[in-house]
């Protein structure tokens, strides 16, 4: 079984304690009662078929958690050795906050909260010219004994 899943009675670095299935109170300051989400029904996680590589199987484990301003999400994948695949390996969730009109990133609410200019000059920041797409994901064979098929070719 993999290591560092998430379960009740845990903390994560800000002291919060790590969720449990339903409504909970925010342990870490977060502002009040927040929804709490764990991904299968006995929070074991559910396994899919990577998106990346051909025939390798992957235990996905996500807690989240939702409040009204804010958002944390804690996800990882596992092979089915248990070995580690994505996410954070220190179990500790992704915080997020609700961008909101009149804050500093209210440019990235859509068309109606900025100027064609700032879009660009925001973008450009970054290295993204606007209307620049990205290429759909490589598939690639699975690396030998990750249970995979590595034909490359599967579907």
């Amino acid at each position: 079984m993999p290591g560092g899943i998430s379960g009740p009675g845990k903390q994560d670095t800000d002291g919060g304690a790590v969720p449990e299935r339903g409504a909970g109170e925010d342990a870490a300051g977060g502002g009040g009662k927040s929804f709490v989400g764990l991904m299968g029904e006995d929070d074991s996680g559910t396994w899919v078929e990577s998106q990346n590589v051909d025939g390798l199987e992957i235990l996905v484990k996500d807690d989240l958690r939702l409040w009204p301003d804010r958002l944390w999400v804690n996800d990882r994948g596992f092979d089915r050795q248990g070995n580690f695949v994505y996410g954070n390996q220190r179990d500790v969730p992704y915080k997020m906050r609700r961008v909101t009109a009149g804050g500093p990133l209210e440019w990235t609410l859509g068309a109606r909260h900025r100027t064609e200019k700032t879009y660009a000059e925001r973008m450009s920041a970054i290295g993204v010219t606007p209307g620049q797409r990205l290429g759909p994901p490589v598939r690639i064979a699975a690396p030998a004994g990750t249970g995979g098929t590595g034909g490359g070719g599967g579907g």
